[in-house]
């Protein structure tokens, strides 16, 4: 069922679209030529059809949302916060009378 619409979009591309292992239509922009995104739309429809005839393993939650290491992203947002001007540990939370007053030693709670 892959498949590229007859005219391309402004930008000159093709647009096509395939059904991917769970059944669902996925659009995707191609190439200026409709017979090479047609190409693409049935390698990619091939392949989700042996991920659903159990031939190749389905993507994890993991491999979907990328290869990166937790730490690494959070060691790079860390250093953005840190260039951004945010040192303390609250990260910029606004201090509120409220706040204040619960922080102080024998401060109300209330």
């Amino acid at each position: 069922m892959a498949n590229v619409r007859n005219k391309p979009a402004e930008n000159g591309k093709y647009q096509g679209w395939y059904k991917n292992y769970r059944g669902k239509r996925i659009f995707f922009t191609g190439t200026t030529k409709k017979v090479e995104t047609r190409r693409i739309a049935e390698d990619h429809e091939h392949h989700h059809a042996m991920i659903r005839l159990g031939q190749v393993p389905p993507p994890s939650k993991a491999t979907r949302a990328g290869k990166r290491q937790f730490s690494e992203v959070t060691h790079e947002y860390l250093d953005w916060g840190n260039s951004q001007g945010v040192e303390t540990e609250d990260h910029g939370a606004e201090r509120t009378p409220r706040s204040e007053r619960t922080s102080l030693p024998g401060g109300n709670s209330a």
